[in-house]
């Protein structure tokens, strides 16, 4: 393993980084599973289930033998609605289907992983053309199955809808189910998943279609810049609510997405720099700006801080102070190789679910973000 002291700057933290996930996930990869996942972690009845937004978040950051087929393989048990499986067992059984969800059995951010997943296979490897045209019309029909608020736009989660929040959702680590929210976070994951379906669209010569998406992000866009800026605390409220609390993942992703404006960039940006030493743990970082526990967290899960944005927030921090960033993201390196790429820290830095590699990978893309933003700005 490489040694996390030897981590002195940026670079070497991401160099080190990818080393030890490329590493970590050709040894969790089964030969005989490949054609299934490449990459399978216990389910709550203990039996392993690939989820699809494990499988988006690891090729967020890296990339795993049999990738495209196991994106295909979620696709092709695409229900009518555009409804898609949660989870994919070794032996082919799936999970929150139509056919038997309960109020809470969907996840909401599963349309959004898909359309990810996709994108990245092909960013991993742009000669897979059939695979695009293949999965292409799956990923339209996913999004227009996710529920969105007639007037903002916005994803709007009920329970009638059928849609559980996830660990990207705004109401990380807790069964409550939010009702008749217009929410920041998976409305931030639909604008990102219209983009880069834009992106495959384009890529087949699909030029109208993928005109027609860009536009519904960009509206998209558009109605959370408008009516989830929160003038006051420098960040976006987490939904549309009397008194909704803010949300730092949502703020810094805003920036990675070019979802701000400059100017709520910049605001968003220093915000943070200014709330450094209360939002982030060892290059962890907090959900909420203040312990707002009105989204009905269980006790404590307010103060955890997880592995999930820290590379959202690196890009974020950046455009504040640069070797504030770069502290900050050599300190998330050390973490992961020190103590076994653990998901989350609790308040008292004790890790939590320990080598969690889609917490990670799913880092490591706002890290590649942050790395390509600064190749460009010296090559000015």
């Amino acid at each position: 393993m490489a040694s996390a002291r030897s981590i002195l700057t940026f670079a070497d933290a991401v160099e080190k980084l990818e080393a030890f996930v490329c590493d970590q996930i050709r040894e969790a990869t089964a030969p005989d599973q490949r054609d299934v996942s490449g990459y399978f972690v216990p389910g709550d009845d203990g039996h392993e289930r690939c989820y699809l937004w494990q499988v988006a978040a690891i090729l967020a950051g890296s990339d795993f033998e049999g990738a495209a087929d196991c994106v295909l393989r979620f696709a092709r048990t695409q229900a009518p609605d555009g409804r898609l499986p949660e989870w994919i067992a070794p032996d082919g059984s799936t999970g929150g289907l139509p056919e038997n969800r309960a109020a809470d059995s969907v996840y909401l951010d599963t349309p959004a992983a898909l359309v990810d997943a996709a994108w990245h296979v092909l960013r991993h490897d742009p000669d897979k053309t059939a695979f695009v045209e293949e999965i292409i019309p799956h990923l339209g029909l996913a999004l227009q199955s996710i529920p969105r608020a007639r007037r903002s736009g916005l994803v709007d989660v009920t329970e009638e809808d059928g849609f559980k929040p996830t660990p990207f959702s705004d109401h990380t680590q807790t069964r409550h189910v939010a009702t008749n929210r217009n929410e920041l976070f998976p409305s931030l994951l639909f604008i990102r998943a219209c983009e880069r379906l834009a992106d495959l669209l384009r890529s087949v010569g699909s030029e109208g279609e993928s005109d027609l998406w860009m536009d519904v992000g960009e509206q998209t866009a558009k109605r959370v810049r408008m009516i989830c800026w929160d003038k006051n605390t420098g960040l976006f409220r987490a939904f549309l609510a009397p008194n909704a609390p803010n949300d730092v993942w949502g703020a810094a992703l805003a920036v990675c997405t070019n979802t701000a404006t400059s100017g709520q960039l910049m605001t968003i940006s220093r915000c943070l720099g200014e709330a450094f030493e209360e939002i982030t743990q060892c290059g962890y970082v907090k959900r909420r700006l203040g312990g707002d526990r009105t989204l009905g967290l269980e006790p404590g899960m307010d103060q955890v801080h997880s592995a999930f944005a820290s590379g959202w927030m690196a890009m974020a921090l950046d455009f504040f102070d640069s070797d504030l960033a770069d502290a900050f993201v050599r300190d998330f390196a050390r973490t992961v190789l020190d103590q076994n790429a653990p998901a989350a820290l609790a308040a008292d830095g004790t890790p939590e679910n320990p080598q969690d590699l889609s917490a990670i990978c799913h880092a490591l893309e706002g890290l590649h973000l942050l790395q390509n933003r600064r190749d460009k700005r010296q090559t000015r």
